[in-house]
């Protein structure tokens, strides 16, 4: 009997485990529709997904059809241009976004991808950006960061944190500099290693949910300039013990605080006034930043490590602009169409085309007879090898039919001898090129009509 309630016993843990797992992985198919004119392929062996189309993926919240996926990294393509509600939410492998310039739109798409450490937006993008390479996306009108990851810093040029946009990240701790003036519903919540997190002087809330679920938070380190702690900041933040506040406690007590769990929180934690963990700052380099040729640099600053106060600012290098070869042409110009230049930065390697005119076709600008002769003058063409001139005893030139061939683009006169006397002729023009190893014409002038002398 006992050995039966044994192996009874085995199997309800055999089932219990698979259907654990099949909760939290979930196979992914090679390839399938992620939006109404959206597909994706998935590489299984590299963990590698690549969604391609036109128009918004589904908005599935956190029922996305990459949810819980072993996927490695994603790749959209150009032409994407939204990505719903929590498309890739647990996915625990994912280490790698990349965003294409047609994306208008993202949201909440990235929570708890506890192993995301890049995400970067094409650069040219005109409504996100990935600025000073920070890992993040940042809706660029606003200055506002809306989705970051574990490697994310964010630069100083943003001014507000989106919702959620940190949501289930898995750093430890976390720097959030003075330029936020706003932090919106549950940015950092569910990250639960982290432990300790820094506002520096400037930040002007502690947004509703900011903390929750962030488990191990022990130390908060807060600026006089927050005026506003929300409705469950630090909900079932269990191990918070310690804030240091850089005001007075007259100070704190002005700080509006929306009445909920946190109220009984905040009556068991110390708070730590004029922010005396800081008697002596602890000064950490904040490293300079070269500029490049598009993007401004940073020199060399400094900040407390423990309070965050900014000890030496850091102050823009203006980028230094692009240095252009002397160019090359990679597409020949034809008599029909442009051709293409490309210039390349002898600095960064950026690329830019500049178009080149067509072939310019010449003209008859003067036909004068001479005796027994003609001369025949023409609009000088630069951009050609050379000229053929045709003449011809009828207008249809199919009598008498003659074609010489003239050498470089100067020589744009010459004298044809030897024909008879009180002769019409009729004389046309036309240039060449070689353009590819073969020779290109322009169509044939206007023909003009000359009478040769006695």
């Amino acid at each position: 009997m006992k050995k039966i309630i044994s192996i009874m016993l085995s199997l309800v843990m055999l089932f219990s485990t698979t259907v654990t797992t099949a909760l939290t992985t979930s196979a992914l198919a090679k390839s399938g529709k992620c939006g109404d004119n959206v597909t994706y392929t998935y590489d299984s062996a590299t963990g590698m997904l690549t969604i391609s189309g036109k128009g918004d993926m589904y908005s599935r919240k956190e029922g996305g059809i990459f949810s819980g996926s072993a996927l490695k990294s994603v790749v959209i393509n150009n032409g994407v241009t939204s990505i719903g509600e929590g498309e890739f939410w647990n996915c625990k492998s994912l280490k790698s976004v990349t965003l294409p310039k047609s994306l208008k739109s993202i949201s909440n798409a990235f929570k708890y991808c506890v192993n995301l450490t890049s995400i970067k937006v094409n650069a040219e993008n005109p409504n996100l950006d990935s600025r000073n390479d920070c890992n993040a996306v940042i809706r660029t009108s606003t200055n506002t960061l809306i989705a970051g990851c574990n490697s994310t810093v964010i630069p100083n040029t943003v001014t507000e944190i989106g919702k959620e946009a940190f949501k289930g990240c898995n750093f430890v701790d976390f720097n959030i500099p003075g330029n936020i003036g706003y932090i919106d519903y549950s940015a950092f919540s569910g990250c639960s290693n982290l432990r300790s997190i820094t506002l520096q002087s400037g930040v002007g809330n502690i947004g509703e949910e900011m903390f929750a679920d962030c488990s191990n938070l022990s130390r908060l380190i807060i600026p006089s300039s927050v005026k506003t702690i929300d409705l469950g900041a630090f909900k079932n933040c269990k191990q918070f013990i310690d804030i240091y506040y850089s005001g007075s406690q007259s100070d704190w007590k002005k700080i509006n605080i929306v009445d909920g769990d946190d109220d009984t929180l905040l009556s068991r934690i110390t708070i730590h006034y004029n922010c005396t963990v800081c008697a002596e700052h602890t000064a950490v380099n904040d490293n300079a930043v070269l500029p490049t040729c598009t993007e401004p640099g940073l020199t060399k600053g400094s900040h407390c490590s423990v309070c965050g106060k900014t000890l030496v600012a850091q102050t823009y290098v203006a980028a230094k602009g692009h240095k252009w070869n002397a160019g090359k042409i990679t597409k020949q110009p034809t008599f029909k169409a442009t051709g293409v230049k490309t210039y390349t930065c002898t600095v960064c390697k950026a690329t830019k085309k500049v178009s080149v005119a067509k072939l310019v076709s010449p003209t008859v600008s003067k036909l004068t007879a001479g005796k027994k002769a003609f001369t025949v003058t023409y609009k000088k063409s630069s951009t050609v090898a050379g000229y053929q001139i045709q003449y011809a005893t009828n207008s249809k030139f199919t009598k008498g039919k003659k074609t010489l061939t003239v050498k470089g683009a100067k020589n744009t006169k010459k004298t044809v001898k030897k024909l008879t006397a009180k002769k019409k002729y009729y004389v046309r023009v036309r240039a060449y090129k070689t353009i590819n190893s073969k020779k290109v014409y322009s169509p044939w002038s206007k023909a003009k009509a000359v009478t040769t002398k006695k």
